[in-house]
């Protein structure tokens, strides 16, 4: 089974379950959430995707800093142009 397949079979599943977490304002949930649309961004191309992930990964800095996916992540989109402002 390719990647990308795996990856539309797996990732509807695990978006759920970080937006149940999300809700309890879980941080590293909503880290992982904004991780999980910039994955799903990069292989659909969507820049909806990648709005998202950066709106999630701000969220999850606001509530804790020292979340270094986090940071980092949000650097790489910044760094591509990908659903932010450069």
């Amino acid at each position: 089974m390719s990647l990308e397949k795996a990856s539309r079979r797996i990732l509807p599943k695990r978006l759920s379950f970080m937006k149940r977490q999300r809700n309890k304002d879980n941080c590293q949930a909503m880290s992982n959430l904004g991780y999980l649309y910039y994955t799903k961004g990069k292989f659909s191309s969507s820049e909806q995707h990648f709005e998202s992930a950066a709106y999630w990964l701000r969220k999850s800095l606001l509530k804790e800093y020292e979340l270094k996916d986090s940071h980092y992540y949000l650097g790489l989109m910044h760094q591509n142009g990908e659903g932010v402002d450069q």
